[in-house]
């Protein structure tokens, strides 16, 4: 029977279906940006012996197509964001089905069938990701399917992640369910950074998670969130896939808590991976994404590169971090979980190739270096500065006190140095640099990262705005300093990028210059940072 979308704009009333578990008002704390509470006492919803049949294709609102997707049976869907008298599946929220006692999957609701339609619908299975058959075995209907809409009658409505008690619980009690877990109790008002791993089936992004957590310094500003299936086993592939830009806080309440507006953090970065033989992002190694200016996601690149290899000799590994009208992943969309969950919708999303986040024979090396490049960005966003100043002159030069920045007792292993500027500063057109502090002003072999950021006051974070390598090179007999991209061919190097702030990004405020600067010998070496008029 053909199915119909639910156009957003009417609002339907169902008849209320039989007690199915204890009642449970809806809060703000359980909303998504953007979701507007019921304020109607609800029920847990579980339909049994329901059947799902395979269709070509499920659509959105916006027509596109996720094999993901599914339209529940007539009469048992309800609008988000409208209010109804009834308990009944909602629009945009994740359904737990099981088969007898086996969890086969996962799937968003975006709508439901035509009138005396009792069957649930899904697309059929795609060619890299998963609909009916990755859950079901068969493209056949598949009868006898449990549908609920969380964990057990006591959990948050809608909730389908039961909570777990450690990030270890993820690998050893989920073998039949979903788990959560989240440390975002710890957070008492740092106001920090979410490390995100949503899809533990992309083999190796949970493993960078729990790198972050377990190994690397966890700092006050650091909170987690991940998901967990199968123990984590990655052999349940698209069945319990969710696209990002679904995910429902609704659905996974620990996740949902950061989207709350009075929680939103300044920063967020989630991990995921992508099939080697995806044709249109294979030539990427990494693809870095998410609703964060894509200059800040050309940073973390740079900075990705130096941990993949040496500082004077960064690695060529191929990065994108720009819309190339390519490859898809560009995760900018700001219903994407790790932009909701951040002030101004400034996520960083890390797209992985398989081949590097899990290769075989298995080498962590790979994405241990990402996850700690990608951390090292936050903590020296997130640490005190080693030298600060304040000028009212376009003119002003910082000088740093100290070649030991990065060693014990701090979290940012380069130099910090921040500038304000009064907003009576003049005159009005000026740039900024940054670099190694050397005898005579350079010294040939020496080299240095820069990143100058300004602090957005409204979102209390810093906004990349300019930097890049800086390399110090014998020319014709006379040493130069030379403020410099990367070579190559994908390797950063597009679109055009200048190195120096523009007039346009600069004015009165608070500027961070985060420098790594290195002498020839490889030791040390002080950092400036420096206003100059143009």
């Amino acid at each position: 029977m053909p199915k119909a979308y639910v156009p957003l704009a009417i609002m339907v009333l169902y008849p209320a279906l039989a007690g199915c578990g204890a009642g449970e008002t809806l809060t703000d704390e359980m909303m998504m940006d953007g979701e507007e509470p019921l304020g109607t006492t609800s029920q847990a919803l579980v339909r049994t012996n329901r059947t799902f049949v395979r269709d070509s294709a499920v659509l959105t609102g916006d027509n596109t197509p996720r094999r993901e997707h599914c339209l529940v049976e007539n009469g048992q869907f309800e609008l988000d964001g409208v209010a109804v008298g009834a308990d009944v599946f909602r629009q945009n929220t994740q359904l737990l089905l099981n088969d007898g006692n086996t969890l086969r999957g996962l799937c968003t609701v975006v709508g439901e069938a035509t009138a005396g339609d009792a069957n649930f619908h899904m697309a059929k299975q795609g060619t890299t990701d998963g609909g009916f058959e990755a859950r079901f075995g068969s493209s056949t209907p598949r009868t006898g399917i449990t549908v609920s809409n969380r964990w057990s009658t006591t959990a948050p409505l809608h909730a389908i992640a039961e909570p777990a008690a450690t990030l270890a619980d993820l690998t050893t009690g989920t073998a039949n369910k979903v788990m959560d877990f989240s440390d975002r109790a710890r957070d008492t008002g740092a106001r920090g950074v979410l490390y995100a791993a949503a899809h533990p089936f992309e083999a190796g992004s949970f493993n960078q998670i729990q790198y972050i957590h377990d190994t690397l310094d966890y700092e006050s500003w650091d909170t987690v969130w991940a998901l967990g299936v199968k123990n984590q086993s990655g052999t349940v592939d698209a069945a319990f896939h969710i696209t990002a830009d679904d995910i429902s806080g609704l659905s996974f309440p620990q996740l949902g808590a950061f989207m709350a507006k009075s929680a939103k953090l300044p920063y967020a970065a989630s991990f995921h991976g992508f099939n080697k033989d995806y044709d249109d992002c294979k030539i990427y190694e990494l693809k870095i994404g998410g609703g964060v200016e894509p200059a800040f996601r050309r940073g973390v690149g740079e900075i990705v590169k130096e941990y993949r290899a040496t500082p004077a000799s960064p690695s060529s590994m191929n990065i994108g971090y720009w819309e190339d009208g390519t490859c898809p992943l560009d995760g900018d969309d700001e219903h994407n979980f790790i932009n909701r969950v951040t002030k101004g919708d400034r996520g960083l999303q890390l797209e992985q190739r398989s081949d590097k986040l899990s290769p075989s024979p298995s080498d962590p090396s790979w994405r241990n270096d990402v996850a700690e490049a990608t951390k090292s960005v936050y903590d020296c966003l997130l640490d005190a500065s080693d030298d600060s100043g304040s000028t009212m002159s376009t003119l002003y030069m910082l000088s740093g006190s100290t070649t030991t920045y990065g060693t014990t007792g701090v979290a940012c292993p380069r130099w910090i140095g921040d500038i304000t500027l009064s907003t009576t500063a003049s005159p009005t057109v000026f740039t900024m640099t940054a670099g190694a502090l050397l005898d005579n002003g350079c010294e040939v072999g020496a080299h240095a990262h820069v990143d100058i950021y300004k602090k957005n006051t409204l979102l209390d974070a810093w906004e990349r705005i300019g930097g890049g390598r800086v390399q110090y090179e014998d020319v014709d007999g006379h040493c130069v300093v030379n403020e410099k991209g990367w070579g190559g061919a994908g390797q950063l190097n597009e679109p055009p990028w200048s190195w120096r702030p523009s007039s346009d990004d600069l004015g009165s405020g608070t500027y961070r210059a985060v420098v790594r600067a290195t002498r020839a010998s490889g030791a040390p070496a002080k950092a400036f940072f420096s206003i100059l008029n143009l």
